[in-house]
């Protein structure tokens, strides 16, 4: 299984001068992000930690290992590729394919 590194997302990526929101549900925004290093663009899932009171980081952190999972050795078609997972205190964002 590939390795999951957490670091600064402000450090690496930027949402500035690029077309924010892309899709707003009930507890996650993704929005469109700019990886400082090369310009590449790509899809920034912030998804809330904490819903309705309880603590929802199992269930996040699942989706990260299944997206994860499906991504490694070999990409499948048709499921989106992670790229990198950031965590702060209220919420875990999510690096995918655009």
């Amino acid at each position: 299984m590939r390795e999951i590194y957490l670091r600064f997302f402000c450090s690496a990526f930027t949402t500035n001068g690029v077309n924010l929101s892309l899709f707003r549900g009930q507890y996650a925004v993704v929005k469109r992000c700019r990886e400082k290093a090369t310009g590449k663009e790509f899809a920034a899932k912030f998804v809330r930690k904490r819903r309705k009171g309880k603590d929802c980081r199992a269930e996040v952190w699942h989706e990260v290992e299944v997206l994860n999972a499906t991504n490694f050795p070999h990409q499948h078609p048709q499921i989106i590729t992670l790229y990198d997972v950031f965590e702060t205190r209220s919420e875990v964002i999510l690096i995918l394919e655009l």
